[in-house]
């Protein structure tokens, strides 16, 4: 088949840890250089510190002698000037500021810098790292040729996560057990990245291709009539987990289970320790329900929809906004991983792993308003469905608070019975077995049944920690209708950024 689309830039999103980002980015510019891959830098700085800010651009400047790479920033000054440009196309600038700064002063902007990158990178196959993954590339332990294709059907957990997992005690021992290697990292990428699913396939002999956990009959018969493409690909991941809780180790299934539960000192040890081991042994192409920003292929060429600016949980946000504007789009996960550095991260604490059943976060609720809408409001082309999708959240964030939390609660309790009867069901499929991992499933089971019976589970923690409750879900009623204003008006916005000039700047061209 011919080639595809190359790369052409790695995106940065950091804030407030110039120096970690700094090295980072070297790191992977110095590994393309040596397979005589060029890309475009923008490192996109969301610090509140001007100190910070003064941090990134100087280590930039002094990247810049030492690469033929084009670096660019992107930090609140520039932002703050696409604000005004687009107010001045006739558009709110508020809703630029919402989708890439922390105007409400929530102090946890995750998906901010992530929408920065996408209207930074606009007509562009992107590669977007966090700042705390480095440029340590490894196969995965039991990478076999082939092509795998594993999707769920229905909004259950079964076929949920398509990775393998190994559990390690230490950092040390992650390193040890698989090591890294020189190789082309955009190209492993771009092998899927922007390609049809039909092309894909056509790469693999017949009998190479497993389809038998493709459950989803809508997906088949895209991939049959063409349609199905991949505008995100994943590496694995090995160092720290990225993850708030060992929660969904509970879950987990064959190899991967037996790894975790095989003698009661390693699963204890796995449930404190941060530090795994997780990959798919071959390409493997998913619907997306399974998903983790950390290192992430994008194909901006065509529209993508913004993510939550502000809370947690705001990749699996996107994912569902991607799986509603675009249903015939599929993820490619890659059989290799990349090193997560997370600087300071601390061993999960004692009970961590059942502890979770008594608090949502914002992202997980706007997950459920967004999968309530009925897919009479998400047809059309995939900008149609997102000002459908966008209005569906409007017309939420208009009711009154009290009318608005009705329907939370209505979808949190199906979704938390639909999430306890999978649990039910695991122990009935394991017969309770082994103990101490039963222990923990029925624990973690009678803490969600009396949360449940408690107003709290439906305002999500990050609000709950930091106001009062009555205030916290004002605040969510605020945020799902300024998400919802922001999804509505994306495409217009993303064509007004495409008719001018980049929000990011050259180095070169920095001032102070």
């Amino acid at each position: 088949m011919s080639m595809g689309a190359k790369i052409s830039t790695l995106a940065i999103p950091s804030g407030g840890r110039p120096g970690l980002a700094i090295s980072t980015l070297h790191g992977y510019l110095e590994a393309f250089e040596a397979f005589g891959r060029r890309v475009e830098v923008v490192l996109v700085d969301t610090s509140a510190d001007p100190d910070d800010r003064r941090a990134y651009r100087e280590g930039l400047r002094a990247l810049r002698r030492r690469t033929t790479a084009r670096l660019r920033y992107l930090g609140p000054e520039q932002w703050e000037a696409l604000a005004a440009r687009v107010e001045r196309a006739g558009l709110d600038p508020e809703l630029v500021r919402f989708a890439g700064s922390d105007p409400m002063g929530t102090g946890q902007a995750y998906g901010a810098a992530r929408n920065r990158v996408l209207l930074d990178t606009l007509g562009q196959l992107v590669l977007s790292v966090d700042d705390d993954v480095r440029c340590s590339i490894a196969a995965a332990p039991h990478q076999r040729p082939g092509l795998a294709l594993f999707t769920g059907h229905g909004p259950g957990y079964d076929n949920y996560d398509p990775h393998d997992y190994w559990f390690f005690d230490d950092r040390a021992q992650v390193l040890a057990s698989q090591p890294a290697v020189a190789i082309d990292l955009l190209g492993l990428h771009e092998r899927q990245l922007g390609r049809r699913v039909d092309e894909i396939l056509a790469q693999f002999e017949p009998e190479a291709i497993d389809d038998t956990e493709l459950r989803d009959p809508a997906l088949r018969q895209h991939i049959a009539a063409g349609r199905a493409h991949v505008p995100i690909t994943f590496l694995g991941l090995r160092g720290d987990a990225g993850m708030y809780a060992p929660t969904w180790h509970l879950l987990k299934t064959g190899a991967s289970r037996q790894r975790l539960v095989a003698t009661e000192d390693g699963y204890r040890r796995a449930l404190a320790s941060r530090e795994l081991l997780r990959c798919v042994p071959c390409p493997t192409l998913t619907d997306g329900r399974w998903y983790q920003g950390t290192m992430i292929g994008l194909d901006n060429r065509r529209l993508l929809p913004p993510t939550i600016p502000v809370m947690r949980y705001e990749d699996g946000v996107f994912r569902i906004v991607v799986h509603r504007c675009l249903p015939d789009a599929m993820c490619a996960h890659l059989p290799w991983t990349a090193l997560h550095d997370r600087p300071g991260a601390t061993p999960w604490a004692e009970g961590s792993v059942w502890k979770t059943a008594a608090w949502t976060r914002m992202g997980e609720l706007l997950v459920r308003l967004l999968l309530r809408a009925p897919a009479s409001e998400v047809l059309g082309d995939r900008a149609a469905r997102m000002r459908a999708l966008g209005q569906h959240l409007v017309s939420l964030g208009e009711l009154p608070v009290a009318a608005l939390f009705d329907v939370i609660e209505a979808e949190t309790r199906t979704q938390k019975q639909r999430y306890a009867d999978h649990l039910q069901q695991l122990l009935r499929r394991h017969d309770g077995r082994p103990r101490w991992w039963a222990d923990d499933v029925r624990r973690h089971l009678q803490l969600l049944r009396r949360s449940l019976e408690s107003d709290a589970l439906c305002v999500p923690l990050e609000l709950r920690e930091r106001h009062s409750l009555p205030r916290a879900r004002q605040l969510v009623r605020t945020i799902v209708a300024r998400y919802g204003r922001l999804l509505r008006a994306w495409p217009e916005l993303v064509e007004a950024v495409r008719d001018g000039q980049r929000p990011s700047v050259a180095v070169e061209h920095l001032d102070g």
